[in-house]
């Protein structure tokens, strides 16, 4: 690990966090509960994929965050590169569920 804290946190996000992630973002699930582009399925999506990750890497990941604490010299965060910018990515590749969540939405 020395000086190679990033590898780690790709090979984390790359095997253990992307193939959960893909199976769980889509669309439909995205607009589950509600009309096409509205997200009301956001929340949901969101909730089931932290709760998955933290049934099966919980802890895993509380060890890396005890061990690569702040007052560390290693620099690993395999929460925010390893969790949170997979998640992020996988809603920003796809252009359809990247402009339904962020798109400004119908004025009333």
């Amino acid at each position: 690990l020395l000086g190679r804290g990033k590898e780690v946190e790709n090979i984390f996000a790359r095997i253990a966090i992307m193939p959960l992630i893909r199976s769980k973002v889509s669309m439909g699930r995205l607009d589950e509960g509600g009309s096409r582009g509205e997200c009301a399925g956001l929340k949901s999506l969101l909730e089931d994929i932290t709760d998955t990750i933290a049934k099966a890497f919980g802890p895993v990941l509380q060890l890396a965050e005890a061990m690569f604490n702040i007052g560390s010299k290693m620099d690993v965060d395999i929460v925010t590169a390893g969790v949170w910018v997979p998640i992020v990515t996988a809603l920003m590749a796809d252009a359809g569920i990247k402009m339904a969540i962020f798109s400004p939405g119908i004025a009333s």
